[in-house]
């Protein structure tokens, strides 16, 4: 029992430290201009292709943020009254180009439907995003021993205790990188890395992810509102970070807007949503359009041409490696449902 007590208190304390440095930075960043903010991202960011993504991303999500709200206009989603607005010609524009693998260099796998997604790996000692081919690819040759146990991109050796590894996430904090922002909050969401388990703390350090242009941050800040996790309930709220989300590129919000307004009967606007998202290669989605085509609700046009690309998106993504993470993930999930049915 007083081993449990020591444990609590040093979480404690770990919690605590880096509240007081997310504040800190919090401070900073209200304190920062806009042309201040992005200089920092743009030394911290690699030159070339991801640097130009980022401030895609960035500007996507920031046009729909700073559009004049009008009390007249109709909303997106007729119950919406008091939600944010966004205009359709911003809503339904064609999301921002994927990013590539920082390693295979091939377009990243889409968002996964659960918060943080699957498909991918943040590394916090050097702030890269790497597809999960990658990471099983490093991970396979690790067990053979024909790598050391580093990371695949910068080489440097796995944390070894949570300490550390919380201890890189503060220093990419200090960077301005969105992704150790939100990938943090996914630890205080899940109690993770050590950490108590804080869905406030969570909700926190994904709005500021999301002010530095994450749209999975978004996502993220959607589920809470929607769940009351760390905020109050307010599915207003909910909606229009899914549409934050979607515009940046989030496939899996994308989808999600669709089928609200699938619930609420506005089948051209889902449809609208289906689509888009199924270019970019989500499964759901092609699915949706493929009933909505058989209910009249999309034209055969329509479906033929987002199914090709689809398969485009799909190709693109597609990797032998990618192929092997999927069936490993597979057969874990199957494993488990097995022994939770025995």
């Amino acid at each position: 029992m007083t081993q449990l007590k020591d444990s609590t208190s040093h979480n404690s304390n770990k919690a605590a430290s880096i509240k007081s440095d997310v504040d800190t930075l919090s401070t900073n960043m209200n304190n920062m201009n806009i042309s201040d903010s992005e200089d920092s991202l743009s030394k911290c960011a690699e030159r070339g292709k991801e640097e130009e993504i980022l401030s895609n991303k960035k500007e996507y999500i920031s046009c729909a943020q700073n559009v004049e709200h009008t009390s007249g206009s109709k909303t997106a989603v007729e119950h919406l009254s008091s939600a944010e607005f966004i205009p359709d010609d911003i809503l339904f524009r064609d999301p921002p180009p994927k990013e590539d693998c920082p390693l295979c260099m091939q377009p990243m796998p889409y968002a996964s439907g659960s918060i943080c997604g699957i498909r991918s790996s943040y590394q916090a000692c050097c702030g890269k995003v790497l597809c999960c081919g990658c990471c099983i690819a490093a991970s396979q040759e690790i067990n053979k021993g024909n790598m050391k146990a580093w990371c695949p991109f910068c080489r440097m050796p796995f944390h070894e205790t949570d300490k550390e590894y919380i201890k890189r996430f503060k220093k990419r904090m200090k960077l301005n990188d969105a992704d150790a922002f939100l990938y943090l909050g996914m630890e205080y969401r899940d109690g993770g890395s050590g950490l108590p388990q804080d869905y406030k703390m969570a909700f926190d350090l994904w709005n500021m992810a999301a002010e530095l242009g994450s749209s999975i941050a978004h996502h993220s800040i959607a589920f809470a509102y929607a769940g009351g996790k760390g905020v109050e309930e307010d599915n207003e709220k909910a909606i229009y970070h899914f549409e934050l989300a979607a515009i940046g590129g989030h496939e899996a919000a994308r989808n999600n807007l669709g089928m609200i307004e699938e619930g609420n009967g506005n089948m051209d606007r889902a449809m609208k949503h289906f689509i888009i998202a199924a270019r970019c290669g989500f499964d759901e989605s092609l699915s949706e359009i493929g009933k909505g085509y058989k209910a009249g609700h999309a034209t055969k046009d329509e479906y033929a041409s987002t199914l090709r690309a689809y398969q485009v998106s799909i190709d693109e993504m597609k990797s032998e490696q990618r192929t092997k993470f999927e069936e490993h993930h597979n057969h874990i999930m199957c494993t488990k449902v097995s022994e939770l049915r025995k």
